[in-house]
């Protein structure tokens, strides 16, 4: 082979290699087999006639410590999405930082904050270890939030209203042929998933 055809076949192999990682990371494939395991812990307060309105206005923010990246993301518009499908109106959604949000809104709030996480990603194998707080209240007041356990919810005894936090785990181990869009849609569903049953398990606790 003559030097000209050498560097032809070189060019073409690293277009190759290109056009494939290009694809891994910017495309949806999945052809993989998952494992996820995972546990959540629930704990809600409630006063006067407050409740869970799937149908009315929703706030819903997503608190994260890296910044605006594809799972964010992806848990953002999973969470208006299937709020959408409940017949909730998201009267806002944002990605912030956890100093950005402020105590009361004027209507339901959603948090769900994803600062810990280890994600490890590789084309044929992929693992994370999650850890989400979700925070709910009823009549906009998010002055409560913490990620301690036991929660203290201290209230004004005249406030009615519905809060409940939720700590989320998740264990997952994913092997087969999956895109990073794919694996970080894969997640934010895992996790997008429990925080809509548990609105939904709670919507008519007294």
């Amino acid at each position: 082979m003559d030097k000209t055809n050498k560097r032809t076949a070189l060019l073409i192999l690293a277009l190759v290699l290109v056009s494939v990682v290009i694809a891994f990371v910017c495309l949806e494939y999945n052809e993989s087999r998952s494992e996820t395991t995972g546990d959540i812990k629930t704990a809600s307060f409630v006063r006067g006639q407050a409740a869970i309105n799937l149908t009315d206005g929703f706030y819903v923010f997503i608190v994260t410590a890296d910044g605006d990246d594809g799972i964010v993301k992806v848990l953002n518009k999973t969470l208006i999405s299937m709020l959408n499908e409940l017949g909730a109106e998201c009267v806002g959604a944002e990605i912030l930082q956890d100093d950005e949000l402020t105590d009361r809104y004027d209507a339901q709030v959603l948090v769900v904050d994803l600062s810990e996480r280890d994600v490890s990603y590789m084309p044929f194998y992929a693992t994370a270890n999650l850890t989400a707080f979700s925070f709910y209240s009823s009549n906009g007041n998010i002055s409560w939030r913490t990620k301690e356990d036991p929660v203290v919810l201290i209230m004004a005894e005249s406030e009615e209203g519905l809060w409940m936090r939720s700590k989320i785990n998740k264990i997952d181990s994913t092997r087969g042929i999956i895109s990073l869009k794919a694996y970080e849609k894969h997640l934010a569903d895992e996790i997008a998933k429990v925080v809509i049953n548990e609105l939904e398990r709670h919507k008519n606790i007294e």
